[in-house]
């Protein structure tokens, strides 16, 4: 047998071997990312006797607990209810939407993108062959309709926009109430590192998931 030939199928195994690992590791790393935080979500629901704990792991639904966490805690501290239960998972809702929106949006531009490129090149080429000359830059310039193009892009991107911040703010708020009835001394540390260091939300939620310490005696 050729030792070289041999070589060469060790070596594609191997390297098939890597790739599969990297793509498996890749998999895991994603379902940890998902999982992590839901589980101390669905930990702290589930001991604070909360109803729907188990939306936690439900996909946008999971913005229903956690506001439901807030407004335990709200209500026990101040006797109101707030509703953001309701409020988190119609922006969660909003959110998801306004992106499917700007991804299909985008996708569109870009057909369009490439449409325009082929159309100029070929009226390019039919000017050249005709003996007349043509510049490519006017032809991607002077065309009509540029304009509606660009117009409900900006409407896209400004929709996006009011849609994160939107939801950053509302999220921000139930988060903070969280920590605050798990962690109170350490609540607006983990906000901030929350908010500008998402990958650390996970820890926090982790940490918080068996505190109860800032959370008011019952008297209502």
């Amino acid at each position: 047998m050729n030792i070289s030939v041999v070589y060469d199928e060790l070596q594609q195994f191997f390297g098939n071997l890597k790739d599969c690992i990297v793509i498996a590791l890749c998999i895991i790393l994603l379902l940890g990312l998902y999982a992590f935080p839901r589980v101390s979500i669905f930990t702290i629901a589930r001991r604070r006797a909360l109803r729907f704990a188990w939306l936690a792991w439900v996909p946008v639904c999971g913005q229903f607990v956690l506001g439901s966490i807030s407004d335990q805690y709200r209500f026990l501290l101040t006797g109101k209810k707030t509703h953001r239960r309701v409020w988190l998972i119609i922006i969660e809702a909003v959110y998801v939407i306004v992106n499917l929106i700007a991804c299909v949006w985008i996708l569109l531009i870009i057909a369009i993108g490439i449409g325009i490129g082929l159309w100029a090149l070929f009226s390019t080429g039919l000017f050249a062959l005709s003996g007349g000359g043509v510049n490519l830059f006017n032809v991607l310039t002077d065309m009509d309709g540029i304009e509606q193009v660009l117009a409900p892009s900006a409407i896209t991107v400004l929709l996006l926009l009011g849609a994160i911040i939107l939801r950053t703010v509302f999220h921000s708020m139930a988060l903070w109430d969280l920590y605050r009835s798990c962690r109170p001394q350490s609540s607006t540390l983990f906000l901030v590192l929350s908010i500008f260091f998402p990958p650390l939300k996970p820890l926090f939620l982790f940490l918080c998931r068996k505190e109860d310490q800032g959370m008011p005696v019952q008297r209502f």
